[in-house]
């Protein structure tokens, strides 16, 4: 269902009516999850070789949330968006029935099942002895990054619609139900607003009762105000789940990047093992990333931190901005002592 609305959204005509009320959507569902009380700076864990393709690439490569490490992670908040479904009430006649039709498709079609997203991970916490086993266990370094606050990633790429934004990760399941239950009101209230010029759309051969009993376009009659909603109602489920995590987790402090495109972009994917990564620029402009510090951990962190300072200046940066320091922690390949640590702190 989404993947064809997805479709039928790409190719329709558009008028400055229609425009505006696509972008109130588009707002609408992303106004819970804004980005709010953010850090100035933000860290990325990896291996020196993934150092190396950062500062070649100025971009951090962005996962197929399909092939993320943990199959389970999108799951996280599925009971909360079905608890909201099951006890949602919509404004009005014409938000109902899209509504009622969205809670029939959706739990057969989970948005994370049909549309891909690509995700950016960073943490605000540095230099944190469970990230470097989890994300550089035989040693690395740990990026802190500006997180040019007031700057949009770039909107268009060689052509390309792109659309990304910055999500604090959620790790109470209460605070992903208020956050889904937001989104869906604010799509419904701008779809039943939008009633009277839903209207002329049907006179013009658009029907509303456009889904059949298994959320499935019928009889092929469209309403481009029906899909484009639905589309944002799934969007709403979608980015709950991509930026929840289970308690557990919390001491990752984790931020994310979050990519979501309409347009075709299989020419700028990239496969490693089973693997796949978007590779985008993350800044508007060609501006470059700005670093502002680099912490090394490793088995000899004294041979390492030449090399690190060699990479920057080779990629055109001035050591003297950036601080490169060695981890405080003693490099270990023992999982164990992470946890032992984090749990003695």
């Amino acid at each position: 269902m989404v993947d064809l609305a997805l479709a039928l959204l790409r190719r329709r005509p558009y008028d400055n009516a229609f425009a505006a009320f696509e972008q109130r959507l588009s707002q609408a569902r992303a106004e819970p999850f804004r980005m709010a009380n953010a850090p100035a700076a933000l860290c990325h864990y990896g291996t020196l070789d993934a150092f190396h393709g950062v500062l070649k690439d100025q971009t951090f490569w962005s996962t197929d949330h399909h092939t993320l490490d943990d199959p389970e992670e999108l799951k996280a908040v599925e009971d909360r968006v079905d608890a909201v479904l099951a006890t949602m009430t919509p404004p009005g006649r014409r938000s109902a029935a899209l509504f009622r039709r969205f809670r029939m498709a959706y739990p057969k079609r989970r948005l994370h099942q049909v549309v891909t997203l690509y995700v950016s991970c960073f943490s605000t916490s540095i230099d944190d002895l469970s990230l470097w086993h989890s994300f550089a266990k035989m040693g690395g370094v740990c990026m802190v990054m500006k997180t040019f606050n007031d700057e949009a990633p770039p909107a268009l790429y060689n052509g390309l619609q792109v659309s990304r934004s910055a999500h604090q990760v959620v790790y109470d399941a209460d605070e992903s139900e208020r956050k889904i239950r937001a989104g869906f009101a604010n799509v419904l209230r701008e779809f039943e607003e939008f009633g009277p010029t839903a209207d002329r759309f049907d006179r013009e051969g658009y029907e509303p009762e456009f889904l059949n009993a298994d959320g499935e376009p019928e009889g092929g009659v469209r309403l481009r105000a029906g899909l484009a909603a639905m589309v944002q109602l799934a969007m709403v489920a979608a980015l709950a789940a991509i930026s929840s995590k289970r308690d557990k987790f919390k001491h990752e402090a984790e931020w994310r990047w979050i990519g979501a495109f309409i347009d075709d972009v299989t020419r700028y994917v990239r496969e490693k093992g089973t693997k796949r990564y978007l590779v985008l620029p993350l800044r508007a402009g060609g501006k470059r990333l700005e670093f502002e510090k680099i912490v090394v951990w490793g088995p000899d962190t004294a041979a390492m931190m030449p090399k690190v300072r060699s990479a920057l200046v080779a990629a055109g940066y001035d050591q003297g901005t950036i601080e490169i320091v060695a981890s405080k922690h003693p490099f270990s390949t023992s999982a164990s002592t992470a946890s032992d640590e984090r749990i003695a702190s």
